[in-house]
């Protein structure tokens, strides 16, 4: 038996976006972004940062990002690879796919790998609102080191941009609600959350503060699962065609 590797998953997430170059009608736009911050955990403080690097075109969407969020004694890691595709001439409706690697010691998350994949739907796309939402299905493995045992969802996502001019929000919700379960000790269910607001204050640079929430069936929004974060944040355009 082949041995679980994270750098397998490591190399497995990232080849779908370095190679997506087939021949497209539309110029493909490429965007990095950077945060580094400040993140509060109850009484907790740490450093945040985050890094982003995402290819667009008029059909095809592929992202891959990483959050981090380090504190004297815990640490919650992020790296997640999305892609997802507008369905031939029906371009209110598309597919996704996901991919994400976790560690999470505020949770007791070792290494989770989770996939979750389905459709979508842009409810409106305008340009001051911008809403989306998703179904799908899910598996994860929560200690994907040391277990091949996989766990089963039903996904439902719903996602939001707000243009205030200049400033931004933006809101993420995400539900996965566990297929069986056998005890309910066992019960993964979970809602995930974030919000940001994000400040202009020069070209390439802003100020971003934000709330991310994980929280379990049993204990949903509960204060001690909040992340606080103050970021500056930087982005630009990159140059690239393929």
């Amino acid at each position: 038996m082949i041995k679980n590797n994270p750098f397998h998953f490591l190399l497995f997430i990232i080849s779908p976006l370095l190679l997506a170059h087939l021949p497209e009608k539309s110029k493909p736009t490429w965007k990095q972004y950077y945060r580094c911050g400040i993140v509060n955990n109850v009484s907790s403080f740490g450093v945040s940062n985050y890094a982003r690097l995402k290819r667009t075109t008029q059909t095809n969407y592929h992202d891959i990002r990483f959050f981090g969020n380090f504190f004297e004694n815990n640490t919650n890691l992020v790296l997640r690879q999305k892609s997802s595709r507008k369905l031939l001439s029906l371009d209110k409706f598309y597919s996704f796919n996901t991919l994400l690697l976790e560690k999470n010691t505020l949770s007791d998350i070792h290494i989770r790998y989770h996939s979750n994949q389905g459709f979508g739907l842009f409810v409106k796309d305008m340009d001051i609102i911008d809403l989306n939402i998703e179904l799908g299905i899910a598996f994860d493995n929560s200690d994907y080191l040391n277990t091949q045992k996989k766990t089963s969802y039903f996904k439902a996502g719903s996602f939001i941009d707000v243009k205030l001019s200049p400033a931004k929000l933006k809101f993420e919700l995400e539900y996965f609600k566990q297929v069986q379960i056998e005890l309910e000790k066992d019960n993964l269910s979970r809602i995930n959350f974030l919000g940001e607001f994000i400040i202009p204050l020069k070209k390439n640079i802003s100020l971003t503060l934000g709330l991310i929430n994980q929280s379990y069936s049993e204990n949903i929004f509960k204060h001690e699962n909040n992340l606080i974060f103050a970021n500056f944040s930087f982005s630009k355009h990159l140059g690239w065609e393929f």
